[in-house]
Formats: C-alpha cells, structure tokens, sequence
C-alpha cells in the first residue's frame, strides 16, 4: 500500500485526491488575489482600497493553506537542485537587506504584487507537485482569466476607448487589463494539443482583443510581448503539424508590414498614434539617472529589497520624493535590487530550461513551456516582467515541466488522454 501510495504521488500522470483538492485551493486563491489587485489598481468606485487588502489577506491564506503541504525540495535535476538552492538563499539576503519592520510597511510589503515581498516567493513555485492535474487546473485559471479580460474590458470600455489618446485612466486600464490578464492566456495557445477547438479560439480572440485595445493605445512595450508570444505559438504549432504553411503566412505579414513602415504608405487611424510613437525615447533618461545611482558594490549585489535610485523627472507618489523604488526595465529592475548576481542566478536556471524543454522534450507541454519562459527573458527589456501575476507564477511552473526528464519524454497522446480524464 505505501510503495502504491509512493508511485502516484510522483507519477506525471496522477495526481492523489487530497493533492488536487490543496492544488485547488491554491489557484482559486489566486484568482481571488488577482480579481482583488485589478480593482486595486484601477481604482474603482465599487471595491475600495480596504476592502481589496482584506480580501487579498483572505485569498493569501487560501493560498498558503492550499500549498502548504504541497511544495517539497525534491528535483528531477541535480544542477537544478543545485542552483536553485544558491538562489533563493541569495533572494533571502536580497529581502534581508532593506526590510523595516514597521506595520504599514509590512503590510504593504506583503499585499504590494508588483515591487513587494510576493515576487521573491514565487520562484518556490517551481516545487509545486509535476503532474497533469496541477496544470490542468493552471489551464482552467487561465481560460477564466480570459473571461475576466473581457468582462472587465466591456465594463470599462467608456474609458478603454476614450478618444483622447493621452486619457491617463485609459492607459493604465489597458496595461493592467492586458498585463494581468490577457498576457498569460498565450500559453493556452502554445499548448492548444490539449484544448478543444472552441478553447483554441477563445485564446486567439482574447489576444486579438489586446492586440487591438494596445495599438489604439500605442502600448508599445505589452504589444511586442504578444506578438512574440503568438510567433512563439505558430512555431510549436508548425513542429508539431510539421507544415510549411504557417511560415509562409507569417513570412508574408512581416514582408507586408516591413513595405507599409518602408514605403510611408498612410495607415488607418488606429495605427497613428502607434505610429508617431515609434521613435519616442521613455526610457533612457530613467535608465541614465538609474545608473548615475550604481556603484560597483550596487552592481554586484543590488541595493536590497527597498532598494531606490534618484531620478528628479519621474516623482515617487507614494511618498512624494523622487526616489524611485522601480524602473520599468525588467533586467535593470532585477539588478537594482539584487544586483548582476541576482539576474545570472535566474538566468543559470531559466536558460537551461529552455534548451531542455525545446530540444530534449517529446510534447508541446514542454517545448510550449521552453518558448514560454524565453519569451519572458526577452521581455525583460520592454516590461518590468517580475510580480506576483499569473506571466511570471507560469515562468516557474514551465521551467520545472522543462527540467522534469519524466514528463519531458511522455507523448502528447499520454498526455492529452489524461487531460481529458481530469474534471
């Protein structure tokens, strides 16, 4: 009964009732976190302030509840064990070094998903049990969060849609809509073997949606990130269907744009202000401030978890200064708080993923995970990338498929047989 009880808790392919139900937990959770943060950032007259902290403590401790018993320092990978060991020791001097303890500062550092404590938890996810039915429920959270992106895009499409182009409230509805929402529900689409045709679609109209709303509001960092991440898809579509076709189309659309941005051809309106904003410069001026602030010691090991630059263009609102605790370059953000050891920590185990995902692997789960953690690399230049969202918790959970030999070399057929067994 035990060797029995042993063998299904680390077989890829079940997972023990207690174990789905704690998963559960977990991802309902954070559904509920992230419903709470959207409402939160946007500022609406429904949910205020308070209110959306009390609830993201309740979902917090479903959370915690849910995974405590779960997550275990166990590895498929002896140079994953390895390193990942020296990284989150090294994250724990990161958040050691700045933290106050003082309620409203704890408070914050706590419920604060983008630049709080959160951040530096997630990469624990990655001891998440590596079976089917943690991420099939993963699938379920992302098509739900795909409905969310469009119900809260229609609730809000008087602001979405204003026709001033500079709205403050429609830029910051679009970039935490698409950001939080819509950005994710690409790994649907890098894993469309599994899903049904209805389930593929939903995921395509999801990110044409986005597409649209960020070329209306020349989000130029959030649109590249999508069409890498839809290039990415059609590239795992094409090696597993093995057809030419979609190279083709996709080679026939680049030479189209390539001859419109060539030839000065008048564009529809949509694309105007995109357009007048494809030379504009927003970040070298922070970036320069950011790096007057560095030191040699800086460099190398980050300022720590509150660590800030001066930067007198850009005000600080939280408290008034212009000392700046982020800087929307997801790499430099990184190095800022934990330094260029920090960022080659990550990048020693999120690389070697993706070699192993894409060419040592037997299924679109994950060779879709190896583009999907690579995509995520690359945006590091446009996006700040790291936070307590659904983009990076998937960064996680895709490098332990990648590194998982056992689920690396299971056929798609095995795989998506089970998928369908799972409720």
């Amino acid at each position: 009964m035990n060797q029995a009880k042993k063998i299904s808790l680390y077989n890829p392919l079940i997972a023990p009732k207690k174990q789905a139900v704690s998963i559960g937990l977990f991802w309902y959770g954070f559904l509920v976190y992230t419903i709470a943060n959207v409402f939160l950032l946007i500022g609406n007259e429904y949910i205020n302030g308070a209110a959306s902290q009390g609830i993201q403590l309740v979902s917090l401790a479903m959370m915690i509840a849910g995974i405590s018993g779960l997550m275990k320092w166990k590895f498929d990978d002896k140079y994953l064990e390895s390193i990942f060991a020296i990284f989150i020791a090294y994250q724990l001097t990161v958040v050691a070094r700045g933290i106050k303890f003082e309620y409203n500062y704890l408070k914050n550092l706590l419920l604060d998903g983008g630049y709080g404590i959160l951040p530096y938890l997630v990469p624990l996810l990655i001891l998440l049990p590596r079976n089917i039915g943690t991420y099939k429920k993963a699938f379920t959270i992302l098509v739900i969060f795909g409905v969310l992106f469009l119900a809260f895009s229609a609730a809000y499409a008087d602001i979405i849609f204003n026709p001033d182009w500079l709205n403050q409230d429609a830029l910051l509805f679009v970039e935490v809509f698409v950001g939080t929402l819509a950005i994710p529900c690409c790994f649907l689409l890098m894993t469309f073997v599994y899903h049904n045709k209805a389930i593929n679609l939903f995921a395509l109209i999801i990110e044409l949606s986005a597409i649209y709303f960020l070329l209306y509001r020349a989000r130029r960092g959030s649109l590249s990130i999508i069409l890498m991440l839809l290039v990415a898809a059609g590239l795992v579509y094409l090696l597993y269907t093995k057809r030419t076709a979609l190279v083709i189309f996709i080679g026939s659309v680049a030479a189209l744009i390539g001859s419109v941005l060539i030839s000065g051809i008048k564009l529809p309106g949509i694309l105007t202000f995109i357009m007048a904003r494809k030379d504009e410069d927003t970040r070298s001026g922070v970036e320069q401030w950011m790096y007057a602030s560095m030191n040699t010691k800086f460099w190398l090991i980050g300022k720590g978890l509150d660590g800030r630059y001066y930067c007198p263009t850009v005000i600080n609102l939280a408290d008034n200064t212009y000392d700046r605790p982020v800087i929307e370059t997801g790499y430099l953000q990184i190095i800022l708080k934990g330094g260029i050891i920090s960022l080659a920590l990550m990048l020693l185990i999120l690389i070697p993923a993706v070699y192993k995902g894409f060419a040592k692997s037997n299924n679109v789960l994950a060779k879709g995970s190896a583009m999907f953690i690579l995509i995520w690399i690359v945006s590091l230049y446009p996006t700040v990338g790291t936070g307590f969202g659904m983009t990076y918790i998937m960064v996680w959970i895709c490098a332990g498929i990648c590194y998982s030999r056992q689920l690396r070399e299971l056929p798609d057929i095995a795989i998506k047989t089970h998928f369908k067994r799972l409720k």
